[in-house]
């Protein structure tokens, strides 16, 4: 039986106030995106051949940039993009997680204070 696979992924804006989500955004205003919200993990049963969309667990409904798992705010033209969880990433501790020190996984995460940046041009997954 193939392992099962997750990935995240998220949302980002093209810097018109126009969330992007996919592979491939054209972020012509904005050369390296501005980051939005995490959106939720896409799950695959087959070893990765196909991927389920992300799912809102509790009601089954396809998770989107508006509509996200941690149900962040897209901010309002022209409010500054600020969301507490972006791109979250897993500690990698090895193969099964074998060398944690407690034997949890951990996922660290950047985000964007309101009192630290005061426009969306410094919100992005770099910052």
């Amino acid at each position: 039986m193939p392992p099962v696979l997750t990935a995240g992924t998220y949302g980002l804006d093209n810097g018109d106030h126009v969330p992007q989500t996919g592979f491939r955004n054209n972020c012509s205003n904005n050369a390296w995106c501005i980051g939005g919200p995490f959106i939720g993990f896409h799950m695959s049963r087959d070893g990765g051949r196909t991927w389920d969309g992300a799912l809102d667990p509790s009601t089954g409904a396809r998770l989107n940039a508006l509509n996200n798992s941690l149900r962040q705010a897209w901010p309002a033209p022209p409010a500054a993009f600020h969301f507490k969880v972006m791109q979250p990433h897993f500690v990698d501790f090895g193969q099964n997680n074998a060398h944690s020190p407690d034997g949890y996984a951990y996922l660290v995460s950047q985000g964007c204070a309101p009192s630290a940046t005061p426009t969306s041009s410094t919100c992005g997954w770099v910052h």
